[in-house]
């Protein structure tokens, strides 16, 4: 059991640099990664041109029953806006534009074979 969650763990990180990696390449800042708090987390956080973007990073094995935009439930997208709200209060006194984005990953069992970037995924 340790050593799968711990598998399973490294395999999020690996997910998570490689959706860095992928924002960076089409242009994005990156302004902070991991952002935690009580009411949710926050995968990455990136400025794209004059908007703040919340991305949510999503790896999924390719053969999975559930697909990695189909694992961004309700409870999952009120944690993130929650977790947003508690950022923007922390470190802006005006309200920025800001963007909800998912970058979905498909692996198999070497390598992240696909990346999808859906932008705007909540309103």
């Amino acid at each position: 059991m340790i050593k799968l969650l711990a598998r399973h763990l490294r395999r999020g990180q690996e997910g998570e640099k490689a959706a860095v990696q992928f924002l960076k390449r089409q242009g994005l800042h990156i302004v902070a990664k991991n952002v935690r708090y009580p009411c949710g987390e926050i995968d990455v956080i990136a400025k794209d041109g004059d908007s703040l973007v919340f991305v949510e990073v999503r790896l999924r094995q390719a053969n999975a029953m559930v697909s990695a935009a189909q694992s961004i439930n309700m409870s999952k997208q009120q944690k993130w806006k929650r977790a947003a709200q508690q950022y923007l209060q922390q470190h802006y006194t005006e309200m920025p534009d800001c963007r909800f984005d998912a970058v979905l990953l498909t692996a198999d069992k070497e390598k992240i074979i696909a990346i999808e970037w859906i932008k705007g995924v909540l309103l």
